[in-house]
């Protein structure tokens, strides 16, 4: 259980540091969860581990089948683009990640990202732009735009002929969501995944400096829908109210009617 919100803090917090991170939230959650199922079932004793894990595991909701990543594609007569977006922008210096493939005397002049579709702002400022892992270029020949601390899109500029086929730059920056909420955010399955919200409506355009002066559009995806267990993320998210009523005696369920 990662990144999950909180209205502990105020406001619906689905971002670091105030989101509920790991076993310490989880386990917490799960037990309070297991105390309301006990008690509608009759009280201790009357479950077995068995009927409890069974009942928590069928109570869980769809999820995304790439789990905290997102990502967009597109393709021209200029080549081959692709954005991808990992976790957390505070997880390192990869949170993007941009890769060309194309002709060789062809080059990126420009990408924009804009989150304006998905609620999203981004912080361009110098404390939270960085550079990442970079193939083929340099960070000096990149420079973003605007110098903000709350934009809706952002352009990197790339130093004429930098950005060549097969190669690619990693970049971090502040992203949150835009305008004042009072409760829920954007994202109201409540899962706190920067990545994944890109794919709420999040794109790219990519400009092209050689012969083509052609431009790649490309918008944010995230993986098909998926249930059942994952290595990264167990079986997703509990559903509190359908774990206690999977566990309602069939005599109280016909006394309630």
């Amino acid at each position: 259980m990662d990144g999950v919100m909180t209205t502990f803090f105020g406001p619906g917090y689905y971002n670091y540091p105030f989101a509920l991170f790991g076993t310490s939230a989880s386990a917490a959650s799960v037990a309070g969860v297991v105390a309301l199922m006990l008690q509608e079932a009759g009280g201790p004793g009357s479950l077995n581990v068995a009927t409890v894990k069974l009942a928590l595991e069928n109570s869980t909701q769809p999820r995304t089948s790439t789990s905290e990543m997102t990502q967009a594609l597109g393709a021209s007569s200029a080549g081959f683009v692709s954005v991808t977006a990992v976790g957390q922008v505070y997880f390192g210096l990869n949170y993007f990640t941009v890769n060309y493939f194309g002709f060789s005397d062809d080059s990126i002049r420009s990408l924009t990202i804009d989150g304006s579709g998905a609620g999203l702002v981004f912080d361009a400022t110098s404390s939270a732009f960085a550079i990442g892992n970079t193939i083929g270029l340099n960070a000096s020949d990149v420079q973003v735009e605007p110098v903000s601390n709350s934009t809706s899109k952002f352009t990197l500029k790339f130093k004429p002929g930098s950005f060549k086929s097969r190669n690619s730059i990693s970049f971090t920056l502040g992203q949150d969501v835009a305008g004042k909420f009072t409760g829920f955010t954007q994202d109201q399955f409540g899962v706190g995944s920067e990545a994944e919200d890109l794919a709420l409506g999040a794109t790219f355009t990519a400009n092209f400096a050689g012969k083509s002066k052609d431009r790649v559009h490309g918008a944010f995806q995230n993986g098909p829908l998926t249930i059942g267990y994952s290595p990264f993320d167990g079986f997703g998210l509990i559903n509190a109210e359908a774990a206690v009523e999977a566990v309602v005696p069939a005599s109280k369920r016909l006394s309630q009617q």
